[in-house]
């Protein structure tokens, strides 16, 4: 038979696990790792949870759970704005809120609240810098076009090295997905990273592939101009832009 807990006012369990008192001494990354951490599968999330962590404990003094208040959080908030800029700090207090509210009270907005504090202190978000993308301008593109007559690397088996930078602006340009998505992270890597040329159907000019930093699938289609440079560059290779051996970001 298995354990029988009761719970008590204020979240202690007796019997069958630690008690809340007991979960209430943690650190905030022991919390983390027990409550959230399991249930998180794309790699990016962890990141930014892993990041917060590690400003939390590099800008306070890491209390026990039930030393965080409200003061606590306003005094990371603080620090944290004068280590990041204004929306960067807003994304690693985001991440904050969501491990303190899972160790607060489950209710209706909070089911999966773990109780081990009575009330998660509120944190407060800055306000928000909104600016004006820059957008490049046709003779931008054109000037990138004709640069890539000079590209000597990457290299790839019967494909015109400056098509293949062409083709990479053109998908870019005007599709949008981010840099590290388009291109493989590591050569000859044949596990997910990067477009692949089988997840390409020309007949339907579409290209599907998985976000790197959500994990969520995604299908866009494909205008005329980057079907043909699409077609120039086929090859036999599993990634459309193969990655190279230099260290650092490239692209």
């Amino acid at each position: 038979m298995g354990a029988i807990k009761l719970r008590i006012f204020g979240g202690d369990e007796i019997g069958g696990g630690k008690s809340g008192t007991a979960r209430s001494a943690w650190r905030l990354r022991e919390a983390f790792d027990s409550l959230m951490a399991p249930h998180l599968a794309t790699p990016g999330t962890r990141s930014v949870y892993a990041t917060t962590l590690k400003k939390w404990e590099a800008l306070t003094e890491n209390p026990r759970l039930d030393s965080i208040d409200v003061d606590a959080v306003r005094t990371f908030s603080r620090e944290l704005q004068r280590d990041v800029n204004g929306n960067t700090a807003a994304k690693y207090l985001r991440h904050l809120r969501a491990i303190l509210r899972r160790c607060g009270p489950a209710t209706d907005g909070n089911p999966l609240g773990a109780e081990i504090l009575t009330r998660s202190p509120h944190v407060e978000m800055p306000k928000r810098r909104h600016t004006v993308p820059r957008v490049a301008t046709v003779a931008e593109v054109d000037a990138l076009f004709r640069a890539c007559e000079h590209a000597s690397w990457p290299r790839v088996a019967g494909v015109a090295t400056m098509n293949l930078w062409r083709a990479a602006i053109l998908c870019l340009w005007t599709l949008g997905p981010r840099c590290w998505d388009l291109w493989a992270c590591r050569p000859r890597d044949r596990h997910g990273t990067g477009w692949r040329w089988d997840r390409v159907d020309m007949d339907a000019a579409t290209i599907t592939y998985d976000q790197k930093k959500t994990g969520h699938e995604t299908k866009l289609p494909l205008s005329a101009s980057c079907l043909r440079y699409l077609h120039l560059v086929q090859s036999d290779r599993f990634a459309i832009f193969p990655a190279t051996q230099a260290r650092g970001s490239l692209y």
